[in-house]
């Protein structure tokens, strides 16, 4: 799987035009600051969004905000990594466990198959917990659209943004 829709990556910022991001890179911006600050918020300016499967930051930040850039606010204040903490397919979650359970096979049985019934608990168990898993990735915190200007504002008069 290639992670391309990444365009305002850490490791894209040196090929980019530092004014078309609100932040030029990670290190000029006070990430820990930002995250309590929308933690501590009293100025109402967030609201919950529900992600579809297999969608982007990028493409949720164009819904929100008609503009892709903003992507990195949302990873900022959810805390998020945006390549493992978003909701996928059930499809791509079935691939993945079958893929652990033939890693398992290989590395711990030496090849050696498991039994069915053996096999179908781990599927179950493993499965199981990979809906867990990406139903916690399913809502994330936004800064309403509405909201969006105020709140940048703000992060550059306390200083989180230079």
């Amino acid at each position: 799987m290639a992670y391309t829709h990444l365009t305002n990556s850490l490791l894209n910022f040196a090929n980019i035009e530092s004014t078309k991001y609100i932040f030029k890179d990670y290190f000029s911006v006070d990430i820990k600051g930002i995250y309590e600050m929308v933690q501590n918020d009293t100025d109402l300016l967030y609201d919950w969004y529900q992600i579809n499967d297999n969608s982007t930051l990028e493409q949720v930040s164009q819904i929100l905000y008609n503009n892709a850039s903003f992507w990195d606010i949302l990873l900022i204040i959810n805390h998020k990594n945006a390549l493992f903490d978003m909701p996928y397919e059930y499809d791509q979650l079935v691939a993945s466990v079958e893929t652990q359970i033939q890693n398992y096979i290989t590395q711990f049985r030496n090849g050696n198959s498991l039994s069915q019934s053996t096999y179908d608990a781990m599927y179950n168990k493993l499965l199981s917990d990979s809906l867990d898993n990406n139903e916690q990735f399913r809502v994330i915190k936004i800064v309403k659209p509405s909201k969006i200007n105020v709140f940048i504002q703000k992060c550059y008069e306390l200083g989180y943004i230079t």
